[in-house]
């Protein structure tokens, strides 16, 4: 998953088929509703958090839709990247 977010996908030539499929998936007026894409690894479940909740800790590769039209919107900031 990280090799996948440090790659260029700017151009077809150098990005990956999952890059292409997602790009070419999220191209499509029928995609438009769509937000984000995530592809997730394997986390680490931690139930220690207060509140009663669970989180997974791991590796995740997003990829926004240029299309969708709250893609600037700041409110979507929990979908950005997060490093620990």
């Amino acid at each position: 998953m990280i090799s996948l977010g440090q790659l260029d996908s700017s151009s077809r030539s150098a990005a990956t088929g999952l890059q292409i499929m997602t790009s070419d998936f999220l191209q499509r007026p029928s995609s438009a509703h769509i937000h984000t894409v995530v592809y997730r690894s394997h986390g680490v479940i931690d139930n220690g958090g207060g509140g009663g909740t669970t989180r997974a800790a791991g590796t995740s590769y997003l990829i926004k839709n240029r299309n969708h039209p709250s893609y600037a919107d700041p409110r979507f900031g929990i979908f950005s990247v997060e490093a620990s």
